[in-house]
C-alpha cells in the first residue's frame, strides 16, 4: 500500500509541477503579449492624436494667414486712400475757411457789464 501511495504522490507531484510550470509559462506569455498589444494600441492612438493635432495646427495656421493677408490688404488700402482723403480734406478746409471767417463774431468786452464778464 505504501508503494501505491508513493506512486500516487509522485503522480500528484508531477502533475502539480507540470501545472505550475504551464501556468507560469502561460502567465509570462500572456503578460508579454498583453504588454505588446497595449503598447501597440497606445502607439496607434498616440499617432492618431498627433495627426489630429497637426491637422488642427495647419487649419489654425491657414486661418491666421488668411486674416493676416486680409489685414495687410486693408492696411495697404488705407495707405492708398489716406493721402487722397487728406488732400481732399485740406482742399475743403481751404475752400471753407475764408467763408467761415466772415461769420465769426467776437463779443465786445468793453460794452459788457462786470456781472456778464464774471458769468462768461
Amino acid at each position: 500500500m505504501s508503494e501505491i501511495l508513493t506512486e500516487v504522490l509522485k503522480l500528484i507531484g508531477g502533475v502539480a509541477t507540470i501545472v505550475t510550470a504551464s501556468s507560469a509559462i502561460a502567465y509570462l506569455l500572456f503578460r508579454t503579449l498583453a504588454t505588446k498589444w497595449i503598447e501597440s494600441r497606445f502607439s496607434e492612438r498616440l499617432e492618431a492624436f498627433k495627426h489630429q493635432q497637426n491637422q488642427e495646427i495647419e487649419h489654425l495656421r491657414f486661418r491666421i494667414n488668411t486674416m493676416m493677408d486680409w489685414n495687410v490688404k486693408l492696411h495697404q488700402r488705407e495707405f492708398d486712400v489716406l493721402p487722397e482723403t487728406w488732400s481732399l480734406l485740406t482742399e475743403a478746409f481751404n475752400t471753407i475757411e475764408p467763408i467761415a471767417l466772415g461769420f465769426q463774431q467776437y463779443p465786445d468786452l468793453d460794452k459788457m457789464s462786470s456781472s456778464a464778464l464774471m458769468n462768461s
